[in-house]
C-alpha cells in the first residue's frame, strides 16, 4: 500500500512538471517555463485589472499591478524573472479601475478610468510609493500626447482584449505541437519584456509569468549582473 501511494505521488509530481515546463522546440527556441500565481509572492494571487512595466534604473525593473478595482497597486521587482519579489503594496484609492495609457514623463504614467470618468496621472517618482495625481493638480506641467484619429481625445495602448472589464483566455502553443500546451483563463492584459522574453498575464486568477530560459541565458552573458533591490530616494 505504501509503495502504491509513493507511485501515485510520483505520477502527480511528473504531471505538474510536464504541465508547467514546455520543452525546447525543433526550431531551436529555449525552454518556456510557466510560473503560476501560486508560485509567486502572495499579492500575486489576487485578481488584477491592469499592469505596467517601469524601468527604475538600468538594472532594476518594476511591474505595477492594479488590484481591487483601482484601490491598490502591487509593486513587484521583476529585474530577474527567476527572483520576482514583492517590493510594496500601496493603497491609491482610485475612484474606479483604470488602464495604463501612455508614458508622459520619466516617472509619470497617464491612466484612464474604465468607467469613462476621465484621466489622471500616476506618479512613480518614488518607485515603491506610486500615487495618483489629478490632471488639474499638474496644470503647470506640459505633456506632449498623441491624438486619436479625428483629433478627439488622448490615444493610448490597448491594454484590454476587447473593452473595459473584458477578459480572454490565452493559450500557450508551440509550432512543433498541434495541441495546446496550457490554457490560462480570463486574462485581462498581457505584457512582454522584450529584453529577456518574459511574458506577464494578469486576470481573475492573479499574475502568471512565462519565462524564456534560453533568452535569459543569452542575456546573462551580455548584461550586467541583475540586482533585485534598489534604494529608493
Amino acid at each position: 500500500m505504501l509503495l502504491l501511494r509513493m507511485f501515485i505521488r510520483l505520477l502527480i509530481a511528473l504531471f505538474v512538471i510536464s504541465a508547467t515546463v514546455i520543452p525546447a522546440t525543433a526550431e531551436g527556441k529555449g525552454d518556456l517555463v510557466v510560473v503560476p500565481s501560486s508560485k509567486l509572492p502572495e499579492k500575486a494571487h489576487r485578481a488584477g485589472q491592469a499592469m505596467k512595466l517601469h524601468l527604475v534604473s538600468p538594472d532594476t525593473l518594476y511591474l505595477y499591478v492594479e488590484q481591487d478595482n483601482g484601490r491598490s497597486i502591487a509593486v513587484f521587482d521583476v529585474s530577474h524573472p527567476g527572483k520576482i519579489a514583492l517590493k510594496a503594496f500601496v493603497t491609491v484609492d482610485a475612484p474606479a479601475s483604470f488602464d495604463f495609457v501612455e508614458t508622459v514623463g520619466r516617472h509619470t504614467e497617464l491612466i484612464r478610468y474604465a468607467d469613462g470618468s476621465g484621466n489622471a496621472l500616476l506618479d512613480l517618482s518614488k518607485p515603491r510609493a506610486p500615487r495618483i495625481k489629478t490632471m488639474a493638480a499638474t496644470n503647470n506641467e506640459a505633456y506632449i500626447l498623441p491624438m486619436r484619429e479625428g483629433g478627439l481625445g488622448i490615444s493610448g495602448v490597448v491594454t484590454r482584449p476587447y473593452g473595459p472589464g473584458a477578459s480572454a483566455d490565452y493559450q500557450v502553443i508551440l509550432p512543433s505541437r498541434p495541441q495546446q500546451v496550457l490554457t490560462i483563463r480570463a486574462v485581462i492584459q498581457q505584457l512582454r519584456d522584450e529584453a529577456n522574453g518574459t511574458t506577464y498575464l494578469v486576470g481573475s486568477d492573479g499574475l502568471t509569468v512565462i519565462r524564456d530560459l534560453k533568452r535569459e541565458e543569452e542575456l546573462e552573458g551580455t548584461a550586467p549582473v541583475w540586482r533585485n533591490t534598489i534604494d529608493d530616494k
